[in-house]
């Protein structure tokens, strides 16, 4: 998608532009408050961060939602993240997929899911 639709989106779900080149979504999107995700753009090396001075003029092959373990309220973020993600994809007429480029299935998300809130009880033991 063009470099100005990606901006016009990932703004109208909360995300804000700041560390790392990356887009941040945060628990309270006009207040200060804990960061819940963060998303980078998909290119054909891999992961990297946006430039917001030449994005207008680019091209976007995907967006890369992450959550970063260990998290305070890793169930929230998470959620909120896969919701956002999906809401996104339906806007854009896009396909969500995980790591392993595998459709994000309900069924796969609940596994993704899991797999997060056990990274948590693995930290605190």
């Amino acid at each position: 998608m063009s470099g100005d639709k990606t901006l016009k989106v990932l703004l109208k779900y909360g995300l804000r532009f700041g560390e790392m080149s990356c887009f941040h979504r945060y628990e309270d999107i006009n207040e200060p408050s804990p960061l819940m995700f963060s998303v980078l753009r998909m290119t054909d090396e891999g992961p990297a961060g946006f430039d917001l001075e030449t994005l207008s003029t680019e091209q976007v092959n995907g967006l890369a939602f992450f959550l970063a373990l260990p998290h305070p309220n890793v169930q929230k973020g998470f959620d909120t993240m896969a919701s956002i993600a999906g809401l996104i994809a339906r806007e854009i007429d896009g396909t969500v997929y995980d790591e392993n480029n595998l459709e994000f299935t309900p069924q796969l998300k609940e596994h993704w899911r899991h797999q997060a809130i056990d990274y948590r009880s693995k930290q605190e033991a």
